[in-house]
């Protein structure tokens, strides 16, 4: 949320109407800043502290994090998203925020996505650490080779988990779009 409230801050200053919407947790960062708030849904931490420890489980986390909350919640971030969006001049979202393409593609709204966590990239260049056993550490050092084929393996494990994100698109008459 940081770079997020570093950005919306020097947004505010140059004089742009700014309104962050996320995770209700960290509305209080948001308001202290004179920040306009609003709740953007799934929030993982109303539905208990156990949701966070499944989600931070190294080999699992993203799994239960994606398949499990976001990626079935596009309908309700839409929801959530859309009215803000209506009146915006520009879109900046999170790669998590998955109904972001489409409100772009719908209401004309430009759209400037951005990364946080490294991972995400998948870059063959500059690797992340990904959570492997101890036992297979030593694959990492295979460079770009490695990367390339574990970014093809991820694709096709999680292709099912991204679903509703597609199913979504198309009742909007869009393509599926890239893997998120």
């Amino acid at each position: 949320l940081h770079p997020a409230l570093a950005l919306a801050q020097g947004l505010q200053v140059r004089g742009h109407r700014v309104e962050l919407v996320t995770s209700e947790m960290y509305r209080a960062k948001v308001e202290v800043l004179g920040l306009a708030f609003h709740p953007l849904r799934p929030d993982l931490l109303a539905q208990g502290e156990h949701i966070i420890a499944e989600i931070m489980d190294g080999p699992r986390g993203s799994e239960k994090l994606m398949r499990d909350h976001l990626f079935p919640a596009v309908r309700q971030m839409h929801t959530d998203l859309a009215p803000v969006v209506a009146g915006a001049d520009l879109l900046i979202a999170s790669e998590l925020v998955f109904p972001a393409s489409i409100l772009a593609a719908t209401t004309g709204v430009r759209w400037i996505s951005y990364v946080l966590a490294p991972v995400s990239l998948f870059s063959m260049h500059d690797p992340s650490m990904l959570p492997v056993p101890p036992a297979l550490q030593w694959i990492l050092g295979g460079g770009a080779p490695v990367y390339r084929a574990v970014k093809g393996i991820a694709k096709l494990v999680s292709h099912g988990w991204w679903r509703p994100v597609r199913d979504f698109r198309a009742e909007f008459g869009l393509p599926a779009g890239g893997h998120p």
